[in-house]
């Protein structure tokens, strides 16, 4: 696809034709629709026609907030500085420019009366998602009464039992932000993102480019914090990192999360749906696809129309989205450092965009930075070949090899947060007493449906509005930051050491070519389970046969293929035991029957 551009069409149509054949023979779910989507997108709309320059970095005005300076101070922080984007203040020749600003605050003239010096990793890691959550600014309610109702009816909020209204959950959610912002605004008297004061336009819902704060502690140095989603922009940029993974892969991550990280039982209330379920999946997938490239490439004709209406020099191909944002961003930041340490964190996209960071001074400065990241999306993957254009980021960092500079936590049944593969450690929290808690509650009926079928719910008529709400709420329970720090702040899930209830465990490093890494073209169905009960709970790709585990090769198979593919371990059913003592659900599935008896019906009726 990047040598040859031009013969595409072609052999995506032959890979389509090639695919759909083969699945009379193999396991494999034929997609009619989606490589000829893929064809049609790669064919009209290539991002390669999308012409992006570098971003140059420009210093914005200087902000003075000694109140807000003083409210951070209980912390052991200073706000250094607000990094964000938004067309130049000045104009230049051939009109305004896209650039990125960054915005020194004065620090205060008394350092902060608490010190960091001897914190331990908890308390680092406690103040982390602090920072984090403060990167958000104010924000409207982000739930609705729909998605909130039967939660507070339950009296299952997460701001504890008393909280029976919407307004009263919105209130302890905006006294968990503890108000800096409105300090900020106070002293500037302007709003936090009102672009005609400060120019920051990636602070707005509608804004466009990466959005980042820089704090400043005399025992840690310099920490960079990266905001997570919130703009429209932020909404399209990761559709680049997931789109392929949501169709794909996302189902079988998910049962691997819930048997093997969670370790819960597969229920029948997972199962009672399951028919429908795939059903409704394959309808779903070129809808998402061609939903996601939608918005991707409007996002990337944007940057290309701004480059051409400002002025800008049109050599770069946009090919990455936001990351020539982060690197611009990255790079400011480390020559500000002043002999000082950096550490960088983020949140969910932000997350993912820290580590990239991270990754990105290693590869190039051969340095080292602590970074610490929550519910964050995994970078092994996508960052390898990123989805709707030809770019790729392989020239700025190595996702080849092992980054133990990296931590991430993340909530077992967090479905975000185990998007793509981590990069570094993933520290795994909320498996205590997980059988009887609020998010297995909440999420046991989302994990029974599919990736596609998940993120097209409630979006288009005949997507279920109903699975919708629940995706929504077992989100609120795993992945947002207020859900995160229920168990943070909990010392029966984060110990001094910085370890958690579930483990924290140097993620497997995929090499070149690992086919875990998903393509348009993978196969679903048996081959994509990651272990023996993922596999047991699963069933072929037209759903006609169970699937069956080799232990010795650690590989998913449809039943059929034991009749020609040896395993010197001996093949593991549904009926019997794994291995590792985790097991899925025997029998076989609702498809597989509805599939074996609608086909007996075709036979009789011949």
């Amino acid at each position: 696809k990047r040598l040859f551009p031009f013969l595409q069409f072609p052999l995506l149509c032959f890979v389509s034709f090639r695919s759909n054949f083969a699945s009379m023979v193999r396991d494999s779910r034929p997609r009619w629709m989606v490589p000829l989507l893929g064809a049609a997108m790669a064919t009209c709309c290539s991002a390669d026609n999308f012409w992006f320059p570098p971003i140059p970095t420009k210093e914005g005005r200087r902000l003075t907030i000694p109140a807000a300076q003083e409210y951070i101070g209980k912390y052991g922080l200073s706000l250094k500085a607000v990094h964000t984007h938004s067309l130049s203040l000045e104009a230049t020749e051939g009109g305004r420019r896209l650039e990125h600003y960054r915005f020194p605050v004065d620090l205060p003239e008394t350092p902060p009366a608490r010190r960091l010096a001897g914190s331990s990793r908890r308390e680092i890691v406690r103040l982390f998602l602090k920072l984090n959550s403060m990167a958000y600014g104010r924000t409207a309610d982000p739930w609705g009464s729909d998605v909130m109702d039967p939660i507070l009816a339950a009296g299952d909020s997460i701001y504890g039992s008393s909280i029976k209204t919407l307004e009263q959950e919105l209130a302890a959610m905006q006294a968990d932000l503890d108000g800096f912002w409105d300090l900020v605004e106070e002293e500037e008297n302007v709003t936090y993102a009102e672009e005609t004061a400060l120019g920051m336009t990636a602070t707005d819902a509608a804004g466009m480019g990466v959005h980042a704060l820089e704090w400043h502690s005399a025992d840690l140095g310099t920490v960079l914090t990266f905001r997570g989603t919130y703009s429209s922009g932020d909404e399209t940029n990761i559709q680049m990192w997931i789109s392929t993974w949501v169709t794909t892969v996302m189902s079988a991550k998910m049962k691997y999360q819930w048997l093997n990280v969670a370790g819960l039982p597969w229920s029948d209330i997972m199962n009672e749906d399951k028919a429908l379920s795939s059903l409704i999946n394959d309808a779903a997938t070129p809808i998402f696809l061609g939903g996601s490239y939608f918005y991707a490439s409007s996002f990337l004709t944007n940057l290309q129309t701004v480059a051409s209406e400002h002025g800008l020099d049109a050599e770069k191909v946009a090919l990455t989205g936001y990351w020539e944002f982060t690197k611009a961003i990255t790079e400011s930041v480390r020559s500000n450092l002043d002999g000082s340490t950096l550490w960088i964190t983020g949140h969910s996209q932000g997350g993912g965009r820290a580590a990239l960071a991270s990754m990105y001074l290693e590869h190039k400065y051969n340095e080292k930075w602590e970074t610490i990241t929550f519910a964050a999306v995994g970078g092994q993957c996508f960052t390898r070949d990123l989805d709707f254009t030809t770019g790729n980021m392989l020239e700025d960092l190595d996702p080849y090899s092992t980054h133990t500079q990296i931590t991430e936590y993340v909530h077992a049944l967090d479905i975000y947060g185990f998007y793509d593969y981590d990069v570094g450690t993933r520290c795994t929290l909320g498996t205590t007493n997980i059988a009887s808690s609020n998010p297995k509650k909440y999420c046991e009926y989302v994990f029974g449906h599919e990736g596609a079928e998940l993120m097209m719910a409630g979006r288009v008529p005949g997507f279920s509005e109903e699975l919708a709400l629940k995706f929504r709420r077992c989100r609120y329970f795993t992945h947002y930051w207020n859900a995160i720090g229920v168990y943070v702040y909990d010392d029966n899930y984060l110990s001094e050491n910085g370890t958690t209830d579930g483990g924290c465990e140097q993620v497997e490093t995929l090499p070149e070519n690992s086919d875990r890494c998903p393509n348009l073209f993978t196969t679903s169905g048996c081959g994509d389970e990651l272990s023996c009960a993922a596999c047991q709970v699963s069933t072929s790709s037209t759903g006609l046969f169970n699937c069956v585990w080799c232990e010795s090769d650690q590989a998913c198979r449809p039943s059929y293929e034991t009749l020609i593919t040896s395993c010197s371990s001996g093949y593991t059913s549904k009926s019997d035991t794994c291995a590792d003592g985790v097991n899925g659900v025997p029998g076989l599935s609702v498809n597989g029957l509805l599939v074996v008896l609608l086909a007996s019906a075709g036979l009789a009726l011949l």
